[in-house]
């Protein structure tokens, strides 16, 4: 399940990269902050699942992951009432998946964190509380 949200990650850095440049040549100084958005979730993501345990890190790539599922879920929404089901269709089946597959790794990796966390303290107990050997 973590090999296959790595590659959705890359997958969707991907498009979304392309598509941050597509758009920065043609239409310059105005795409910074809502494309850069659209990236954040799944590179937040990579270095989450690419790093040592970091509870900080998880949890706020669950929170990008968590609110571009929102972001996704509401255009599916908007495009259904439109009338435009192809195209929210087509997000549904894009947009939605890797941030959902993210946030339950992520709710994994958060659990193996709090589990190295508290082992961590367990063993500086252990030193702290042994006598000095002279």
């Amino acid at each position: 399940m973590k090999k296959t949200a790595v590659v959705l990650n890359w997958v969707m850095l991907g498009l979304f990269g392309i598509a941050f440049v597509g758009l920065g040549i043609q239409y310059p100084g105005a795409v910074v902050g809502s494309s850069l958005f659209l990236l954040l979730p799944y590179a937040a993501a990579l270095l989450a699942l690419r790093s040592r345990p970091n509870r900080v890190l998880i949890g706020s790539s669950i929170i990008l992951n968590v609110l571009m599922a929102l972001v996704g879920f509401v255009y599916v929404l908007l495009g259904l009432g439109m009338g435009e089901a192809a195209k929210a269709l087509l997000v549904a089946v894009i947009l939605l998946p890797p941030p959902v597959v993210n946030c339950l790794v992520l709710k994994w990796a958060w659990g193996g964190a709090r589990a190295a966390g508290d082992a961590n303290k367990r063993l500086q107990a252990t030193r702290e509380t042994r006598a000095p050997e002279a």
